[in-house]
């Protein structure tokens, strides 16, 4: 199971968490809304991890220049983003497109995005386009039963990792952590992000044994 530890809030944080954590994605949000909104400063390569920047319906030619700014290798699309959108964008970097579900979402939405992105990300529906700290039902998962691999997110705390690890989802691929591992928005907590981390890269050291 892959980790996306996201919304943090400048490059100091970035190697922090990179340091200490060693995740598979970093996700840096540029969104101006935002309250983990990411301040460009001195640019961090991370070691091994994936650098992802996330965007609410930016331009191309916007997202692009961040691509190009930041080294990102992913952009993460969490808006009313074009198929045609993300299309453009394969090229450049890997494409998460974000779907938010309530207990109404109908899956045959993502349809349409199958051949154009390279993950799913489904995260909780409110009106905080992320990092509401709230769950969606997760048993709203056995109604996906497309082939692309996504990550789940919203809400997902220290404590759910139980939870997270007796989800048998084919097409799960990762978890998105954020909010409910935050001292203050952006500013993650090393300790709970080790806690759930090291019990899921057990359970696979095990599983995989």
């Amino acid at each position: 199971m892959k980790i996306k530890i996201c919304g943090l809030k400048n490059s100091d944080e970035l190697k922090r968490i990179d340091e200490a954590c060693s995740p598979d994605f970093l996700g840096l949000i540029f969104y101006p809304d935002s309250p983990r909104n990411f301040d460009s400063s001195d640019d961090y390569t991370p070691t091994n991890a994936e650098k992802v920047g996330v965007f609410v319906n930016a331009t191309e030619e916007e997202i692009i220049e961040q691509i190009k700014a930041e080294h990102l290798t992913v952009v993460q699309l969490h808006g009313e983003e074009s198929p045609e959108l993300c299309m453009s964008l394969e090229g450049l970097v890997n494409v998460i497109k974000v779907f938010s579900v309530d207990e109404n979402f109908d899956f045959k939405k993502v349809n349409r995005y199958h051949f154009a992105c390279d993950y799913f990300l489904f995260d909780t529906a409110t009106s905080m386009r992320g990092g509401s700290g709230q769950h969606f039902p997760w048993q709203k998962l056995d109604e996906y039963k497309g082939t692309k691999p996504f990550f789940l997110s919203g809400g997902i705390g220290p404590k759910d990792v139980e939870a997270i690890l007796g989800l048998k989802h084919p097409s799960l691929a990762g978890v998105d952590l954020n909010s409910r591992f935050e001292d203050a928005p952006g500013i993650k907590n090393i300790t709970q992000l080790k806690y759930f981390i090291d019990h899921v890269r057990t359970y696979q050291k095990i599983h995989r044994a």
